[in-house]
C-alpha cells in the first residue's frame, strides 16, 4: 500500500506545516507585543525620571533666595510665606514651608473637594521633613531637593523638599538647620502631566504590583511603596485578531479537506485489503462450508511435518468419507447433499481440538482432519469421537436422515511426507469402507509393519488385519 503510505505522509507535512504557520503568528504577534511593552516601559522611565530631576531642580531654584533666607530663617513671616509661595509649577496642589524645628511657618490648608480630607497628610509632614533633611544632609550637597512619597487616605503624595539657601554671599543663615520649601503633589497627577500625550491608557497608582509592566515608586530609603501600572498596548494582540482566525479557519478547512480525503483513501484501503482477504479466504476456504480446501490443507500439512521433524512430536491424519452419499443425493436431491454436507463439517468442527486440528474439506463427501500433537491412542480416540457424532441422525429441511461415515486414519511418521501421508490414509478409508462402513481403519507402518489395524464404530472391539487381508468386520452400525 504504497500509494497510501504517501498519502499520509503528505497529510501529515500538511498538519505539521499548517501547525508551524499558526505557531509563527502567534509567535510573532506575542514578541511584538513584549517589544511594545518593553518599548512603553523604557519611555516612561525617561519621562518620568526627567521629570523628577526637573521637579527638584524648579523647587531648589525657587528656594535660592536671600529675600526668603532673611524672612524665614532671620524671622518666621509667614504672612509673607503664604503670598509668596501660594503655588508652585508642576501640578503641586499644596505649598508648605517649614522652620529650622520641622515647624510649619505657612501652608495649613482647610479641606476642599480638590484636596479631600487632609489632615492625616499634614500630621505626617513633620515627621517626613526630619527624614528629608537626615538624606540632605548624607549628600554632598545641602542645598538640593528631595522627593519622598507619602500614602494618606489611600492617595500616594509626592513630597519634594528644598531648603532655603542664600542667592548672594551678603546673607548669611542664622540657624544651622535651614527652613524648607515643600511642594506635595498626589502622585496621579504628576505621572497624568509628565506621561501627557504617550497614548498610555488605564493609568492608575496602585499600592501592589498588578501587572508585569508596572513600574515602581520609591521613597527616600529607595523602597517601592507603590507602582505606575496602565494597560499595555497590544499590536500584536490586534494583528492576531485580523490574522490569525481567518488563517485558523483557512488551516481548518485544509485539515478539514485532508481528513475527508484520508478518510476516502483508508476507507478504498479498507476496501482493497477486505478485498484481498476476501480473495485469500475463499482461495483456502471451502465456499459450502468454510472449512479448509485442500491447498490450505497441504500447506498446513507440510508446516506440521516440518515441525514435527524439527522439535518432535506426534502427528495424525484423519480422512473422513461419508456412507451412501451419493443414495442421499439421487433419493432426495443435491439441495439435501448440501444440507447434509454443511451439517456434517458442523458436527467435525464440534469433535476436535480448536488449538490442535484442523478440519478441511477435500471435496464431495471426503473430509480430513489434521490432528497435531496426536499419537496412536488419540488418533483412536478421536475418529471414535468423530464416527459417534456422524452416525447420529440429521435433520434436513424435508426429512430425517441417517448416515454414517468411514474414518481412515495415518499416524506420521520420520522419512514421509504430506503425500505419502495422504495416501496412507486413503488406503486405511479404503480397508474402513471395505470392511462395512461406520468404521475406522488405522494404517501405522511403524506398529503394524504396513498392516492396518480397523475398529468398529459401535465399540464392539478392534481388529489388526493385513493390508491384503479383505475379510468383513463382525459387527456393524444398525
Amino acid at each position: 500500500m504504497r500509494l497510501f503510505g504517501s498519502f499520509n505522509l503528505v497529510a501529515l507535512l500538511g498538519g505539521l506545516s499548517a501547525v508551524t504557520l499558526i505557531a509563527c503568528v502567534v509567535v510573532m504577534t506575542v514578541h511584538m507585543d513584549r517589544r511594545e511593552a518593553l518599548a512603553e516601559r523604557s519611555l516612561l522611565i525617561t519621562r518620568v525620571t526627567a521629570d523628577l530631576q526637573a521637579s527638584r531642580a524648579s523647587l531648589a531654584a525657587w528656594a535660592q533666595s536671600d529675600e526668603a533666607v532673611r524672612r524665614l530663617d532671620h524671622a518666621r513671616d509667614a504672612a509673607w510665606a503664604e503670598s509668596t509661595f501660594p503655588s508652585l509649577p508642576k501640578a503641586s496642589i499644596l505649598t508648605y514651608t517649614f522652620d529650622h524645628h520641622n515647624r510649619f511657618i505657612s501652608g495649613r490648608h482647610a479641606p476642599t473637594k480638590a484636596t479631600g480630607t487632609l489632615a492625616g497628610l499634614e500630621a505626617a509632614l513633620p515627621d517626613r521633613m526630619r527624614a528629608i533633611r537626615r538624606h540632605l544632609r548624607s549628600k554632598a550637597g545641602s542645598r538640593e531637593a528631595a522627593i519622598d512619597q507619602v500614602w494618606s487616605d489611600g492617595t500616594l503624595y509626592m513630597v519634594v523638599a528644598a531648603p532655603f539657601s542664600p542667592a548672594t554671599a551678603s546673607v548669611r543663615l542664622a540657624h544651622v538647620s535651614a527652613p524648607l520649601l515643600v511642594a506635595v503633589t498626589p502622585y496621579s497627577n504628576f505621572v497624568a502631566t509628565s506621561l501627557e500625550g504617550m497614548g498610555l491608557s488605564g493609568l492608575e497608582i496602585v499600592r501592589r504590583k498588578a501587572a508585569p509592566n508596572a513600574y515602581p515608586i520609591r521613597n527616600l530609603r529607595n523602597e517601592a511603596v507603590g507602582w505606575i501600572s496602565w494597560r499595555q498596548s497590544r499590536p500584536g494582540a490586534e494583528l492576531r485578531r485580523i490574522v490569525l482566525w481567518p488563517t485558523l479557519l483557512l488551516v481548518g478547512a485544509f485539515i478539514m479537506l485532508l481528513a475527508y480525503a484520508h478518510g476516502r483513501a483508508l476507507a478504498t484501503q479498507r476496501a482493497v485489503l477486505e478485498g484481498e482477504a476476501r480473495a485469500t479466504h475463499l482461495a483456502l476456504h471451502d465456499q459450502l462450508t468454510e472449512l479448509a480446501n485442500r491447498r490450505a490443507l497441504m500447506q498446513a500439512l507440510e508446516g506440521a511435518i516440518m515441525k514435527v521433524e524439527r522439535g518432535g512430536g506426534s502427528l495424525a491424519l484423519l480422512l473422513v468419507d461419508l456412507d451412501r452419499f451419493k443414495a442421499v443425493n439421487d433419493t432426495y436431491g443435491h439441495q439435501c447433499g448440501d444440507e447434509l454436507i454443511v451439517e456434517t463439517a458442523t458436527r467435525l468442527r464440534s469433535a476436535c481440538r480448536e488449538d490442535h486440528d484442523l478440519c478441511a474439506r477435500l471435496g464431495g463427501d471426503e473430509f480430513v482432519i489434521l490432528a497435531s500433537d496426536c499419537d496412536l491412542q488419540r488418533a483412536e480416540a478421536l475418529a471414535l469421537r468423530v464416527l459417534e457424532r456422524i452416525c447420529q441422525p440429521a435433520q434436513l429441511s424435508s426429512t430425517l436422515i441417517r448416515t454414517g461415515g468411514s474414518i481412515g486414519v495415518a499416524i506420521f511418521r520420520p522419512g514421509h511426507d504430506s503425500f505419502s501421508l495422504l495416501g496412507r490414509a486413503d488406503r486405511a478409508l479404503y480397508r474402513a469402507k471395505y470392511n462395512g462402513r461406520s468404521t475406522y481403519a488405522i494404517y501405522d507402518a511403524e506398529t503394524d509393519g504396513g498392516n492396518i489395524s480397523t475398529a468398529l464404530a459401535g465399540g464392539a472391539g478392534n481388529q489388526r488385519l493385513p493390508a491384503n487381508d479383505m475379510r468383513q468386520p463382525t459387527t456393524a452400525i444398525g
